[in-house]
């Protein structure tokens, strides 16, 4: 299901979400190189460091993406 809605979805808004483990793996399959998507919004999404090191990483390699918005979250230096 992820794999079909990165590809037609240009804009995702899951502020003000308290997002999961599993969630965190799914946004990654969204967030592929394969994906449409632009822009994606996570602010106060309750996200630690780790979970955003590994969805930069994995977005890093999108060609669509141009925004992403980890403001407000569980992060550190």
């Amino acid at each position: 299901m992820a794999k079909s809605i990165s590809n037609d979805v240009s804009k995702i808004d899951l502020s003000h979400n308290c997002i999961s483990r599993l969630d965190q793996k799914l946004l990654g399959l969204v967030v592929s190189a394969e994906s449409r998507l632009g822009r994606l919004s996570l602010e106060n999404s309750k996200l630690g460091d780790k979970a955003v090191e590994e969805l930069c990483r994995t977005a890093a390699y999108s060609k669509h993406l141009k925004s992403l918005n980890v403001r407000k979250n569980f992060l550190t230096n």
